[in-house]
């Protein structure tokens, strides 16, 4: 090989080690979250990852669609439209996913099934703990009674408000989670240098068994590190 493919295959090599490290605590937390169920033993872990992914995506913009959908329905409640009839508005004004979900409640109760127990079971299969709040607060309501369109008009305003403060958080603690990204590369750039200036230098780190092991003492390390400082600036609210 000539010495313009060896420094395009050190290159590559270099790219995807830098990826490998810097997305490592990451894929270790996807992995630590991602639950493997009876029913998909057989199914490759790629595909649970990119299923895992697009559900956690899809509950995102459920949540988002949730503070207007609750409050549409307030307000279809504050002109005498009764709850169910709110609920179908919602699933035809709406778009994916909660006009498919809500849907679904409207047409579980058109087959019979008692609305208190549609809503349960669409928080069960959502996975949110915003509408899981929601369905109590409407449970609760129904039971008990009292002014529903004003609790879930409070109810919207409180979910709008902590979007609002999460992407705030979220600026103020862009700087810091850059910070880790960059110092976390900081010890593989310096390696990567090393080994394009000096291979011989170098050889010994992944030729010998001292070598590797080092290198993954500094894997780990940088990862834990890059981990930690995202758990720092990571604020739950």
């Amino acid at each position: 090989m000539d010495s313009t493919g060896l420094w395009l295959v050190k290159a590559a090599g270099l790219g995807l080690f830098l990826f490998s490290v810097t997305h490592l605590s990451s894929l270790l937390l996807l992995i630590n979250k991602f639950k493997f169920s009876k029913h998909t033993k057989n199914s490759s872990v790629i595909t649970k990852l990119i299923e895992w992914y697009r559900r956690t995506k899809k509950v995102e913009l459920f949540n988002r669609q949730l503070v207007d959908a609750l409050g549409m329905i307030s307000t279809a409640l504050k002109a005498g439209v009764g709850i169910q009839q709110a609920f179908e508005q919602v699933a035809q004004e709406m778009a994916w996913p909660i006009s498919v979900e809500f849907k679904t409640v409207v047409d579980d109760v058109k087959l019979g099934v008692p609305f208190i127990r549609a809503i349960e079971a669409m928080a069960q299969r959502g996975g949110s703990k915003e509408l899981s709040i929601t369905v109590a607060a409407i449970s609760i309501a129904q039971e008990a009674g009292g002014n529903l369109s004003d609790v879930l008009a409070r109810l919207a305003v409180t979910m709008r408000e902590r979007y609002k403060l999460q992407s705030k958080i979220a600026a103020l603690t862009a700087q810091g989670r850059l910070s880790g990204y960059v110092i976390s590369a900081l010890p593989i750039l310096i390696l990567s240098g090393m080994w394009v200036l000096d291979p011989v230098l170098m050889r010994p780190m992944y030729t010998t068994v001292y070598g590797i092991l080092v290198l993954i003492l500094i894997l780990l390390m940088t990862g834990l590190g890059l981990f930690l400082i995202q758990k720092v600036v990571e604020i739950d609210i």
